[in-house]
Order: structure tokens, then C-alpha cells, then sequence
């Protein structure tokens, strides 16, 4: 895990977390008789349930058993805009093709605080994203787009998925984006060294932390992120590396939305009056890595058929280093967000209040901002986030801000919030 970074440093680093912690399932396709890794584990692969069972002493997939697909019924009813009580509906209930073959009966109300469902709130949220993206005008996206020598050899437009989807649901908030984009692999480490010294100039202020071959010395090929003055880059992992876990490759197709989130937040100058590399620029942890963390998901990690259990299991993976620092077992968080204690909810967004200069649980921020901004999306579409982020660019007066934009104080939304975070963490994978 890296350690630390300080913002005057980096901003918006991402680790793409294709974690070694435990045997994870591979992303590959799943056959009749091909290994697993744990008697009675499930897994839905082609609109099939499989089972892991041990045969001849060996661990294999069954057959698998036909899942019947429950197709979604529209209701039809107006997009939500901030209110303090939203009362309208989603614009409609999301197609067959954003939605998972385990799908239960479709939404009979909206989504609301006293309605958060377990399943449809993240899926009417992601719907929510994607009409608002396409609504817009097309961006006049400058990119300009540097490869490492290794690099073509491998999958690395998995690491842009997204690009102009995100860019236009931005739109209105970024409206002339000129960026780089810098994808380069374990083996070219003194190449992204001298792509980082000439695209980063004065910004490379502390090479030590800064230059990706140092990086790599410390987590191999799961790096990442926005650099300034105006940088995403990412080590692209092997397909191998991919399908070594069924994280790496979920982690992968978030990865370009998620730091274009951020390079949005820092360097745009129609969110926020404030200068860019201005710590005013900020917003609390949990929002700023939740809510990149968020669009990541909608746009890029959606991709993948079946994605949900990817997405949980991925956000359980990001809670094992709040268990590991204090010494606690591993899962030990699941259980405390399963208690459905409003007071314990709130502590923990307490921590993640800071900035990323003092944000010490920012693998916690990815978790419970992701949903936070989940419920936010589903509830107040993303106009009220655009609201939230236009407010805060004026007065970098958090509470004021949140309110302004929703209608409620943080506090009161982490009470609210609570139940849905016990119905997520009751989902975590074993």
C-alpha cells in the first residue's frame, strides 16, 4: 500500500488496487469444469449462476443454472433537481442493459432518503450520470496522448474508458479541457521518469515522491493518477496481471474517469474562483476520492457485464487497510457498518472531513464517499453536485455549501445516509 501523499505534492492519486491480500476469483470467462478457488462460492457469468464444487478432490464450476432476467418497468415521472426533499422521481427506471441479471422487482416510488434501495440506488444514480453526460454538447476535449515503448503490447485503452462520457458530463463545469494523458508499463520506468521532468516542470518539486520509478519500487504496476499542472497517467498491468484478480480489471476501467474528476476539480476555471494548486480548491476526503471514485464506477467500471459484484467487491477490498492499521480483523468495518449506527457513520465521516492534506483513511473516503455520492446522484441527479461544486468554488465553506446544494447540513445527511451504508456493507463478499 503507498504510503501517504501530502497535497502539496500530488493531487488526486489513485492506486488501482488489484490487491494481493486474498485469492481473488479471475475475471475470465467462467466454463463447465474450469478451476475455483472455494467450495460453495458463486459467481454469474453469461446470464448463469456457477457453483464451485470439489470433485476428485479438485475445485471446479459446475454447469451453472439459467438465471431468469427481470426486466424493469419505466415509470415515467420528472428528473430530480437539489431540494431539500426531492419529490419527483428519476427520469425512468434504467434499461435491461444497466442492470445485472440478479435484478429484484423494479422501483414502484422514488428514490428518497427513507427509500434508499440496496439495489436500484446505485443504478438509478449511474442512469442519472449518463442522461445529464448526454444531454450536453459535445466537448472540444483536447488530449494529447503519450505512450511508453511497452506499452502497445498491452490492453491500455481499458485505462480511458469513459473519455468522453465523463468529459461531457463535466461540460458545464470544465469547458475547454487540454490535458495529457501519459500510459507507460513496469518496464519503462526511466521513460515515465523523463515524460514526468518535461511535462511537469516546476510542479516535479519532490522526486522522490513524485517520479513513477520510484513508485513502482514501492507497489509494482497498481499506480496511478492526476498529476499537475495537467496530467493523468497510469501503469498499464498486463493482461495476465488482469486476469490474476477479479478486481484488476474492473479497477482499470473506472481508473480514467475518476482522475479526470479530479483533474476537473483542480484545474478548471469555471468550478471554483480560486487559483489552481490552491488547497480552497479541496473539498472534504470524502467527497473529493468518493465522488471521483463514483464517476469512475458509472462510467468505466458499469462496462463490464454483470459489474455489481465487482463493485462490491472492490469496495470491500478498499476497507482491509482501516482494519490492518488498527490492528483489527480484516472485515471488522463491514460488521461496524452493518450495526446501522448513525453515530458510528458519523464518526467515521468525521475523519474524512479534512482535505487530502490531512486525510489519513483516503481507501476509507473511496468507500464510504463512493456511496455517500451515490445517494446524493440518485436523490438530487447531478445537477445538485454541480450545484454543490459551483457553491463551494465560490465560498470554500463546506456546510454552507452542502446545504445551499441540498438543503440539509453534512451531519444530517451521514444520519440519513446510515441505513444505506448497513444494506451495502451487509453485500460485501465474505
Amino acid at each position: 500500500m503507498l504510503r501517504e501523499r501530502r497535497k502539496s505534492i500530488i493531487w488526486g492519486i489513485l492506486v488501482t488496487f488489484g490487491l494481493s491480500l486474498i485469492p481473488s476469483q479471475s475475471s475470465a470467462a467462467i466454463k463447465e469444469g474450469n478451476s475455483c478457488l472455494r467450495k460453495g462460492m458463486t459467481q454469474i457469468y453469461a446470464g448463469k449462476k456457477f457453483t464451485c464444487l470439489l470433485k476428485n478432490k479438485k475445485l471446479i464450476w459446475n454447469a451453472g443454472v439459467v438465471i431468469k432476467k427481470i426486466v424493469p418497468v419505466p415509470t415515467p415521472s420528472a428528473t430530480p433537481t437539489a431540494a431539500p426533499m426531492p419529490s419527483t422521481a428519476p427520469s425512468s427506471t434504467p434499461s435491461p442493459s444497466q442492470t445485472t441479471s440478479t435484478d429484484p422487482a423494479p422501483l414502484s416510488k422514488p428514490i428518497a432518503f427513507d427509500n434508499l434501495d440496496p439495489h436500484w440506488t446505485s443504478i438509478v444514480a449511474y442512469k442519472n450520470v449518463s442522461d445529464f453526460a448526454a444531454s450536453q454538447a459535445k466537448v472540444n476535449l483536447i488530449k494529447t496522448l503519450h505512450l511508453s515503448p511497452t506499452v502497445t503490447d498491452r490492453a491500455y485503452s481499458k485505462y480511458m474508458t469513459g473519455v468522453d462520457e465523463i468529459a461531457q458530463l463535466w461540460a458545464p463545469l470544465y469547458k475547454n479541457p487540454n490535458f495529457h494523458i501519459i500510459l507507460f508499463t513496469e518496464k519503462d520506468s526511466d521513460w515515465i521518469d523523463a515524460k514526468q521532468r518535461e511535462l511537469m516542470g516546476s510542479a516535479l518539486n519532490n522526486p522522490t515522491e513524485q517520479l513513477q520509478s520510484n513508485r513502482l519500487k514501492e507497489a509494482g504496476c497498481n499506480i496511478g493518477g492526476f498529476y499537475l499542472p495537467n496530467i493523468i497517467l497510469f501503469c498499464v498491468k498486463s493482461d495476465e496481471d488482469l486476469k490474476k484478480s477479479s478486481n484488476a480489471e474492473f479497477s482499470a476501467l473506472h481508473s480514467y474517469s475518476h482522475e479526470y474528476t479530479h483533474l476537473m476539480g483542480m484545474v478548471s476555471p469555471d468550478v471554483s474562483r480560486f487559483p489552481v494548486s490552491s488547497s480552497q480548491r479541496l473539498m472534504p476526503c470524502w467527497f473529493w476520492e468518493g465522488s471521483a471514485t463514483f464517476y469512475g464506477f458509472a462510467f468505466g467500471g458499469s462496462k463490464l457485464s454483470n459489474y455489481e459484484p465487482y463493485r462490491l467487491s472492490f469496495l470491500q477490498e478498499l476497507t482491509f487497510p482501516y482494519d490492518m492499521r488498527r490492528n483489527q480483523q480484516v472485515g471488522s468495518i463491514r460488521e461496524m457498518l452493518k450495526k446501522n449506527d448513525p453515530a458510528l457513520v458519523s464518526s467515521l465521516f468525521k475523519e474524512l472531513e479534512g482535505d487530502m492534506g490531512t486525510c489519513r483513511e483516503v481507501q476509507n473516503a473511496y468507500v464510504l464517499g463512493s456511496m455517500a455520492t451515490e445517494v446524493l446522484v440518485a436523490i438530487y441527479g447531478q445537477a445538485g453536485i454541480n450545484k454543490l461544486q459551483l457553491e463551494y468554488g465560490q465560498s470554500a465553506n463546506w456546510n454552507e455549501a452542502f446545504f445551499k446544494a441540498f438543503g440539509l447540513t453534512p451531519p444530517d445527511f451521514y444520519k440519513k445516509l446510515t441505513p444505506y451504508l448497513a444494506s451495502q456493507a451487509a453485500k460485501f463478499p465474505h
